[in-house]
């Protein structure tokens, strides 16, 4: 089998895979390479690099389009051509904020990003890399993003224990007296490591560090609507308690959240490889399968809660056909089955096309594997 070589390329110049082993795994494979010198702090981009600066912190996918960010700043965008593989197009480069950029969040329309770095969070157009807007005032380490279904909040998943909604496009309408809208969610034990919203955007999912999985109501739809609080912080934070359910206590740390578009199951990830169905109605725990050794890194779930990708730091792939109880039996937990098995290492994020197919992103490809594709079976290729 002929290998492709991974050697950087120099500016301005992208390296696609097209032969060897991105054909044999069942679709497209992009090494990622080259930049955009017209983008603002552009360079030569070396993706085989080691370093920090070189992981990928994020990914989305719609429509075939995907979505890649790093933890450098760089915004890439991919779509695949008629061979299969992909064409990568630098976006935007963002300046830096005296380190890497620890996590990433890209809204539902794909028009918006949002990094959070030493002591900032910071939301840009990805049409004309234009900072909306950008923040100091969360003093501890923001670990986790998630964008509202409307595109006009963000969640920060913070790793002093608290979950703050940002309602960024409100500030900056007081251009000329900003205005910090925040609110500030309190009822975490440790690490916020996972947020996500609600399809409907009036609830939001988070999850931490002690394995304690919450949902919680937000403060303008709650009748009490909070009280602001305007000596915490620079700017306005919610300080009253909000309207929230907490599920059992998992015994491993929550590493990753997912919400089926439908809004009636919710996926998550431990620390020590399971995968949880909850159903939302109820929060209760539908069922649990062993899916990797070792941490999950990135799970994903399809519009009906019947389909469910993970990736884990073992490098395996893996893709899951949810199964309920037929009617009148007495086991009411779903089960899993296993229905794809790729090897791919350093992989970082995965997503479901609607096809049903896996797109997995690692630290320097996009690969694309079948439902009915080549299993690994304990082969690493």
């Amino acid at each position: 089998m002929k290998m492709v070589s991974l050697l950087p390329g120099k500016v301005g110049r992208l390296r696609i895979a097209s032969l060897g082993i991105c054909s044999v795994l069942l679709g497209g494979c992009v090494v990622f390479g080259g930049a955009n010198p017209n983008v603002v702090g552009a360079s030569e981009d070396r993706i085989s690099q080691k370093g920090p600066s070189n992981l990928v912190i994020g990914a989305r996918v719609d429509n075939g389009r995907v979505t890649v960010v790093r933890a450098d700043g760089r915004v890439y965008s991919a779509v695949p051509s008629s061979d299969g593989n992909y064409s990568v197009t630098p976006r935007c480069a963002h300046r830096g904020v005296g380190g890497p950029f620890f996590a990433s969040a890209l809204s539902e329309d794909g028009r918006t990003v949002a990094l959070s770095g030493r002591g900032v969070v910071r939301v840009t157009s990805l049409f004309d890399c234009r900072v909306i807007a950008e923040t100091r005032s969360v003093l501890s380490r923001v670990g986790s993003l998630s964008f509202s279904p409307d595109g006009q909040s963000l969640l920060l998943g913070a790793f002093d224990g608290k979950v703050y909604r940002w309602r960024f496009s409100e500030q900056v309408q007081f251009h000329r007296n900003p205005v910090l809208l925040f609110e500030r969610y309190v009822g975490h034990g440790g690490v916020v490591s996972s947020v996500v919203f609600h399809p409907a955007g009036r609830v939001f999912f988070s999850g931490d560090w002690t394995g304690s999985l919450r949902a919680w109501l937000r403060y303008d739809e709650d009748d009490y609507r909070g009280r602001w609080d305007v000596v915490s912080v620079p700017g306005r934070f919610y300080t009253e308690i909000a309207v929230s359910a907490s599920a059992a206590r998992l015994p491993e740390a929550i590493e990753a959240v997912a919400v089926s578009k439908d809004a009636e199951s919710l996926l998550s990830a431990t620390r020590d490889g399971n995968l949880q169905l909850w159903s939302i109605r109820g929060f209760a725990n539908r069922g649990e399968v062993k899916a990797h050794e070792g941490e999950v890194r990135s799970i994903a779930l399809d519009r009906s809660g019947t389909l469910a990708a993970s990736g884990g730091r073992d490098g395996f792939i893996r893709l899951w056909r949810i199964s309920s109880p037929n009617e009148g039996e007495e086991k009411r937990e779903v089960t899993f089955l296993k229905v794809g098995e790729w090897y791919l290492p350093n992989t970082r994020a995965v997503s479901l096309a609607q096809d049903g197919s896996v797109i997995a992103v690692s630290d320097d490809s996009i690969r694309r594997f079948g439902e009915e594709g080549p299993r690994a079976s304990g082969e690493r290729r």
